[in-house]
């Protein structure tokens, strides 16, 4: 399967599943689909930070880059961006997420802009012989895999919980699972 393949298959996924989507482009001007490589979702969660988490999928040569975001940043200073990070380095070596097996999603922090994310790539091989189940991995485990750790990261982040809280929230209410 070819980017513009996936591309086109994803696209006409979303229309006939009546999923809301848009096109972007770091250009700002008016381009083909050809040349629009980002498709960007949003879901309403109430649970999460901004109460929303948004999944941008990025068409590269030979792979999509998936990643689920909160829709607002989670550190607007160094000392929560320290934070943050911190975070980001324990979720990822200690969160075994039973998923598919197909694609592994890690955690991120982006200094820069203040952003908790989680990205996955996922070959276009993969999409081609797994597409249902990559679609639901997209648009479900990787939005609920963001959400679940919001409540331990943003209370922690503002000063509610201890480092031991946020340790302890995942071990009870994710890792215990």
């Amino acid at each position: 399967m070819t980017k513009q393949e996936a591309k086109s298959k994803i696209i006409k996924y979303f229309d006939n599943e009546n999923i809301e989507y848009r096109m972007l482009n770091d250009t700002g001007g008016i381009q083909s689909l050809e040349r629009l490589d980002t498709i960007y979702l949003s879901c309403a969660m109430e649970c999460v930070i901004g109460r929303r988490v948004e999944t941008s999928i990025r068409f590269r040569e030979d792979h999509l880059y998936c990643q689920s975001y909160y829709c607002q940043p989670v550190a607007d200073t160094e000392e929560k961006a320290i934070k943050a990070s911190r975070m980001v380095n324990y979720l990822n070596l200690h969160l075994n997420w039973d998923c598919n097996c197909l694609f592994e999603h890690n955690y991120f922090f982006n200094e820069e802009d203040g952003d908790l994310f989680n990205g996955c790539l996922i070959r276009y091989e993969l999409l081609e012989a797994y597409f249902q189940e990559t679609m639901d991995h997209i648009l479900n485990f990787s939005v609920q895999q963001i959400a679940d750790v919001c409540i331990p990261v943003i209370f922690h982040l503002v000063g509610e919980y201890t480092y031991e809280d946020f340790k302890d929230y995942l071990r009870t209410h994710i890792i215990g699972k």
